[in-house]
């Protein structure tokens, strides 16, 4: 079972009382269960798919702190060395699936979500 439809699961097991927002302990949690839905539990570059957390990273320009969405270790150690980026990695830097909703405050720490302008 991929970890979009572990995820799933979870959520549809929730009773009609509950929110997702109940459901959702942490800012970062929830940034990675709606990129998750978003991104269809795949690697916004290559689309892999992920099977458990440990397959992604959160993938943020180091510059604004901006989360750009979830990448495999493999895209993320790639994306942060390559001279000649692949068009499918130029299309996720140019688009990337956070839109620019997070931040990210630091390397072990949450994310906070950052305001729609």
């Amino acid at each position: 079972m991929t970890l979009l439809q572990q995820q799933n699961k979870m959520i549809s097991s929730l009773d009609s009382q509950s929110t997702f927002a109940k459901y959702v302990l942490a800012s970062q949690e929830c940034c990675e269960n709606i990129l998750l839905q978003e991104q269809g539990g795949k690697c916004g570059i290559c689309e892999s798919i992920f099977y458990k957390h440990q397959d992604f990273v959160i993938d943020h320009d180091h510059a604004t702190t901006l989360v750009r969405g979830l990448l495999c270790r493999s895209c993320n150690t790639l994306e942060g060395c390559t001279t000649n980026p692949s068009q499918k990695m130029l299309s996720y830097l140019s688009n990337p699936p956070a839109k620019g909703r997070w931040f990210y405050t630091g390397y072990g720490n949450t994310i906070n979500i950052k305001e729609k302008e």
